[in-house]
């Protein structure tokens, strides 16, 4: 009797039904139909019916099977040609009969769509055992493009093949020990893969005085991808920083078992500031999080917007969140829906919606996307889109909704725990999101206590002016005050006249401040008198020179390189802008270019010294006030500007007068003339032996560059590299003799 049971149970099933059979796992391509696979043990004739179960409303859809004939032993496959077309997860009863034989199942999958269609999102996929566990081809479908493995991942030679196979990259996770000596499994793996690496992830626990410096000798002697410190908040970030201040890492992990507060996202941004690491990428991540009883599997998107809002670069989600051994899972369609709305956007701010109903703005040069959503089921939230066009509605899955006609309160939007995505082009919206974050970077600035006790008074009332007034008439001479501050900030840190921990916040958060005003002045309409052009080119100016001019240890450039790839990037953001028609705002981006590039001269003139370790003051997060939608204010007539002082020389005991009489005259440039002229004059006496014609020949010392020597002895730039065959991309070695001829006469 036992011998037969185990018989039975060990003989094939009868009949045996799969779903989307041409794919690793069980997703359909929207433009394809969905293909069962009918496997029987006897021929016969199948018929039957399938009922379709959405997950994201409660329409059951019954389809009937036409009858059809399968041979013995033999898979046959059917197209289902009336199954659902819209995206989204299903779970599929069948209902069926081979022959004489009953089957009944449910069985689950996803319908997205191909990879083709899809955009990269900034989501990376925690891989953290074998192929069962991990289905790279899955989560590469929704627009995933880096997988992370831990080193001591035994499947990871494997797993790394094929993620380098389907064209990913990949994090991965070292101990602190692997820093000092690669252990002998690991060390083929990253030799292998090292150009597909993206960055390494550690941590430094126990080894905080030496994280730093283990850390560039891996990138200099293992392989050069970026290294990410990983910590569990802020404060944990602190403490590492206060105790490695020379950290080389431009990346920080934040990695938690639950989802951390955005909050701590801008702590950690600002912390990294405070130690000179402006525009550090902060990763978050939480691989053990999956959505529980009382948890829907949208809520991701909740923790993807809010961290993006905060400022994190990408978040990290288990794999098989994604598909598992089980088969696909809920978040795929989700993650799919994001791919098809999201392009990298940058964001623009929140609070825009009438009601209850929460709304967060994002945007890429003129097209924007707001993701609206509301605790209650069957809310409204009213949004005013004047002047935008090609306006689009979808849920969260990428499926189209009809819109409404605006009415008198704006275009109406039901909307739920679920969110939903408007997209569209141009319009009002834009400008009403960044005067409200206007306000809060504003608000933020001014919860800092050290920056308050630190900086002028008349630069806190400028702060204070442009959160209360964010889009008067007088918001483009504030701008511009604005963009004057950041060069003399810098030249502050590097003369020591600002500790490091004032002066590269306040230069992060006037930056901040200024692209919002720069969103803010394309929605006043106001034209900028200088052409764009004009612009970039002083803009490409400064950055020659900085090419030309800076030499010394990497290290040494370290802050002027990161400055002058910061304003190539604003450029092409400016460049970008006015090729969709912003022009305004392009031309405000391109004033940002400028300022950073006039950064450049005190930053490539810096001298490296050790600035006294140990933990800064954290930074101060004011709570979140919940704002109406901004009204934008009518303009309004400009005070007439005060009469600007020509500041005094003073000595380092008159400190706070020094910073009143910068910010009040906030030159482009800052000259000492007469030392100047003192030092060309002796350079011109030591090297003028031998010159001809009345000429001079200058022999170059380090931190000269073609600029400064040009306004040393009074003459054109062009006309020095003419006199010496060099071009504004030369690059002057030290004792290299530069012959000066006499300045023109007019």
């Amino acid at each position: 009797m036992m011998l037969a049971c185990l018989l039975m149970f060990s003989m094939p099933a009868a009949v045996e039904v799969t779903l989307a059979p041409d794919q690793p796992m069980p997703f359909v391509y929207c433009d394809d139909p969905l293909i069962l696979e009918v496997y029987s043990e006897e021929e016969g004739q199948v018929s039957g019916t399938l009922s379709f179960l959405p997950s994201h409303h409660d329409k059951k859809i019954e389809v009937a099977l036409k009858p059809f004939y399968v041979h013995a032993k033999t898979g046959y496959w059917y197209a289902v040609q009336d199954a659902p077309q819209e995206r989204g997860y299903f779970t599929v009863e069948i209902n069926l009969t081979c022959g004489d034989t009953p089957y009944q199942k449910a069985l689950r999958y996803c319908r997205i769509d191909r990879p083709a269609s899809l955009r990269s999102i900034p989501v990376y996929a925690h891989c953290g055992g074998g192929r069962d566990t991990c289905s790279l081809a899955s989560v590469r479908s929704v627009g995933i493009e880096t997988i992370h493995f831990a080193a001591g991942n035994e499947y990871l030679e494997a797993l790394s093949e094929e993620t380098v196979r389907l064209g990913l990259h990949i994090v991965l996770s070292l101990a602190p020990d692997d820093l000092r000596r690669v252990p002998d499994y690991l060390k083929p793996v990253i030799d292998a893969r090292c150009e597909h690496i993206l960055r390494f992830e550690t941590g430094c626990g126990g080894i905080e005085a030496e994280c730093g410096a283990l850390m560039e000798s891996f990138r200099t002697t293992v392989c050069p991808a970026s290294m990410s410190v990983v910590v569990k908040d802020a404060n944990d970030f602190a403490r590492i920083m206060g105790q490695a201040p020379r950290m080389p890492a431009r990346h920080v992990s934040l990695v938690s078992d639950r989802w951390p507060n955005p909050a701590e996202v801008q702590r950690i941004r600002y912390i990294a500031a405070q130690y000179g690491l402006e525009g550090t990428q902060i990763h978050v991540s939480c691989p053990g999080w999956y959505p529980r009883a009382d948890e829907q599997a949208c809520s991701f998107l909740y923790h993807f917007f809010q961290h993006r809002a905060a400022g994190a670069s990408d978040l990290g989600l288990n794999a098989a969140l994604v598909a598992d051994d089980m088969g696909v899972q809920e978040i795929m369609a989700y993650l799919n829906g994001l791919a098809l709305q999201f392009s990298g956007q940058s964001f623009v701010g929140g609070h825009l919606a009438d009601g209850s109903a929460k709304t967060l703005l994002f945007r890429k040069d003129a097209h924007w996307m707001a993701v609206i959503w509301s605790d209650k089921k069957g809310d409204t939230a009213g949004l005013s889109v004047d002047g935008a066009i090609n306006l689009a509605l979808s849920d969260a899955l990428g499926n189209p909704i009809k819109l409404a006609e605006p009415g008198q309160g704006g275009l109406l939007i039901d909307c739920g725990p679920i969110p939903v995505y408007l997209t569209g082009t141009g319009g009002a919206l834009l400008g009403r999101a960044a005067v409200n974050r206007l306000q809060e970077q504003t608000e933020y600035f001014l919860s800092q206590t050290e920056l308050r006790g630190s900086l002028s008074q008349e630069v806190i009332e400028m702060i204070q002016k442009i959160g209360a007034e964010p889009s008067s008439s007088a918001s483009r001479l504030r701008f511009l005050e604005l963009l004057r501050m950041l060069p003399w900030l810098e030249e502050q840190w590097h003369t020591r006249q600002l500790p490091k921990h004032v002066a590269v916040p306040t230069i992060m958060l006037i930056s901040d401040m200024a692209k919002s005003m720069a969103l803010i002045e394309e929605d006043r309409g106001e034209l900028f008198l200088e052409p764009i052009t004009d612009t970039l080119g002083r803009t490409e100016e400064f950055q020659s020179l900085y090419l030309t001019g800076s030499a010394g240890s990497a290290k040494a450039r370290e802050r002027g390189d990161w400055i002058l790839g910061e304003v190539r990037r604003l450029v092409e953001e400016s460049e970008s802008l006015e090729k969709s028609g912003r022009k305004i705002e392009a031309a405000a981006i391109a004033a940002l270019a400028e300022a950073r590039g006039q950064c450049l001269k005190p930053a490539a003139q810096a001298e490296i010294e050790e600035e006294a370790s140990g933990i800064v003051p954290l930074p101060a997060v004011p709570p979140v006030v919940e704002q109406q939608p901004a009204e934008l204010p009518q303009p309004e007539v400009p005070a007439a500007p005060a009469k600007e002082e020509t500041p005094k020389k003073t000595d380092k005991t008159e400190k706070d007068k020094v910073d009143k009489d910068k910010v009040e005259k906030k030159p482009e440039t800052e000259v000492e003339e007469a030392p100047e002229k003192e030092e060309a004059k002796e350079v011109s006496e030591k090297a003028g032996e031998g010159a001809e014609g009345g000429e001079t020949v200058h022999v170059v010392v380090s931190g000269d560059n073609p600029y400064n020597i040009a306004k040393k002895y009074g003459v054109k730039l062009d006309d020095m590299l003419e006199w010496n065959n060099l071009t504004r991309k030369s690059v002057l070695q030290i004792n290299q003799k530069l012959v000066i001829r006499p300045k023109k006469s007019d």
